[in-house]
């Protein structure tokens, strides 16, 4: 993945990632702006946190996604149904 400035991004990188991730980082991941990661996350398509006008995703949620393929639908189904024990 390019970080933007021709760099590519590492799974050291990825590994020295926070559980709670920014926008900008899950746009890293996902190799998509970030203002597509806003934009999915305010339709519902990424599981994720506002707060004020700052978007926060839990790792392990965006991991899943993209592991298992799963819908964000049945990631915030799962993570309520556990307590919301991933909750940001």
């Amino acid at each position: 993945m390019s970080r933007g400035n021709g760099e590519r991004f590492t799974a050291a990188d990825y590994d020295a990632l926070p559980e709670v991730l920014t926008a900008e980082q899950v746009g890293l991941i996902l190799s998509a702006s970030t203002p597509q990661v806003r934009r999915w996350a305010a339709d519902g398509v990424l599981p994720g946190r506002q707060f004020g006008n700052r978007w926060r995703f839990s790792k392990s949620q965006i991991e899943q996604i993209i592991r298992e393929g799963t819908s964000p639908d049945q990631v915030n189904k799962e993570a309520g149904d556990a307590g919301d024990s991933t909750a940001d």
